[in-house]
């Protein structure tokens, strides 16, 4: 799975930004004020929408999703996610999540 770095603004190393974020895809992942929102494969292999606080460095699981998206976004206020769904083979969807918190 993907990691996310950081490097300051003024130069110098990239640090990891914990080892609790590792989307699944480097598309499934949203920055927004309240965190960093990613999927990943949660408990039992169930994909797990999940929101990262760097300033608590706590890590908050909110709902698990019924198959892994490829990407997915983040409104800004936090309380609406939207991802792609594959129906099949060669067919997607996308889905919207609201209130999830």
């Amino acid at each position: 799975n993907p990691h996310m770095w950081r490097v300051p603004r003024d130069g110098g190393d990239e640090t990891m930004v914990s080892s609790q974020v590792q989307p699944g895809t480097w598309a499934s992942w949203s920055i927004t004020d309240q965190g960093i929102y990613f999927v990943d494969q949660g408990v039992g292999n169930v994909p797990m929408l999940s929101v990262f606080d760097p300033a608590s460095q706590q890590l908050k699981p909110l709902t698990p999703l019924g198959q892994f998206p490829f990407w997915m976004t983040v409104s800004e206020d936090g309380k609406r996610a939207a991802f792609d769904r594959e129906d099949s083979a060669d067919s997607a969807s996308v889905v919207e999540l609201e209130d999830f918190q």
